[in-house]
């Protein structure tokens, strides 16, 4: 088997240390305590962190080379969480048992039992608990989540890029041991530590326990170009789905739009639009695109503020229609129906 990374060594420190601690519990009978250390453990530290962060390696698509050790780690952990879970819910525990595992229990060297509560008790391995590590992840989940408040705060969606974070340290600051966690899940294009930051206009500050987070709004093409493709590809996925087309199916994609700017984003990431909607065959226009009876189609509103460029809800289009008093929700920009730029979009199966 290969290396591990830091973060399958983590999420397998997690599961032993909550094994040792359930078990704890379990031989001193503080059972009540028992649930709450479970949901913490599945939903904060397996779905909510270690499966969202290998979402692109677990597709089923995917051909990332570390796919099969991430699907391993995965199942490994799941079934000690199973074997824990057992005494507390046990007609879930069996289902999940005798579907997803005891089929399987060979490929893994396990041994089958006819029943979830006929497996032994998982015994944890101190050699695999690593404190300090898991503190320097409870750190790294502690500023994503002020970067998170930072965007949410001054109107700025997640899943929009920010060229810099600044981590101004304070005494006793753990070692930033996933810096490229924060700028994945953040969206961050650069991350520096940093003593003495100067404050500025572009700069945002929060302060923490144990450092001041410092986030650059400041933009340029290269990052307004992201923000417009990003939801563009949003839109795309979310319109194939409606169309029922299926994950990974090739189509034939044709965008137009009347804005000569937008139309130069489209094309500079063409190539990046194209892997991630599975467009074999991709054309651009100069032109309003109209809807096709055989085709997906979807339209993309943005706000004329070059400077924003965010994409605006079917919520804000209706009251312009209205003649309602309408601004921008990210820049404040007065708009108007006329000002609104588009971005069209058709597909179809490429055959």
């Amino acid at each position: 088997m290969k290396e591990i990374s830091n973060l399958d060594k983590w999420i397998l420190s997690k599961t032993n240390s909550t094994i040792k601690k359930v078990t704890e519990l379990a031989d001193k009978y503080e059972l009540p305590w028992i649930p709450g250390e479970l949901r913490d453990f599945i939903v904060n530290d397996i779905s909510r962190w270690y499966i969202t962060l290998n979402r692109e390696k677990l597709d089923i698509y995917s051909d990332d080379p570390d796919k099969e050790q991430v699907m391993a780690v995965l199942y490994e952990v799941l079934f000690k969480f199973l074997l824990m879970l057992a005494p507390i819910n046990p007609m879930l525990a069996e289902e999940l048992y005798l579907t997803m595992f005891k089929p399987h229990t060979d490929a893994v060297d396990r041994e089958e039992t006819k029943s979830i509560h006929l497996q032994d008790w998982p015994q944890f391995d101190e050699s695999l608990i690593d404190l300090d590590l898991e503190e320097k992840m409870s750190f790294t989940r502690d500023l994503i989540e002020e970067v998170r408040a930072l965007k949410d705060e001054n109107r700025i969606r997640l899943r929009w890029p920010n060229k810099k974070i600044l981590i101004e340290p304070k005494e006793n600051m753990p070692d930033l041991e996933f810096a490229d966690l924060i700028k994945q899940i953040g969206n961050i294009k650069e991350l520096e530590i940093k003593q003495n930051v100067q404050s500025s206009d572009n700069l945002l500050k929060k302060e923490t326990k144990y450092a001041d987070v410092y986030l650059d709004i400041s933009v340029d093409d290269d990052i307004i170009a992201e923000r417009v493709v990003n939801d563009l590809i949003r839109n795309i996925q979310y319109a194939r789905k409606k169309n029922s087309y299926n994950v990974g199916e090739e189509i034939a994609l044709e965008i137009g739009t009347e804005t000569d700017y937008l139309k130069h984003y489209v094309e500079q990431q063409k190539d990046d639009i194209s892997e991630k909607v599975s467009a074999t065959k991709f054309s651009t226009a100069i032109k309003q695109l109209s809807q096709d009876d055989d085709k997906g189609f979807g339209t993309l509103h943005i706000c004329p503020n070059k400077d924003c460029s965010a994409s605006l809800k079917e919520n804000v289009i209706s009251k312009l229609k209205k003649k309602k008093d309408v601004n921008c929700p990210y820049c404040e920009t007065k708009l108007s129906e006329k000002a609104i730029k588009s971005i069209f979009f058709l597909f179809n199966r490429n055959e």
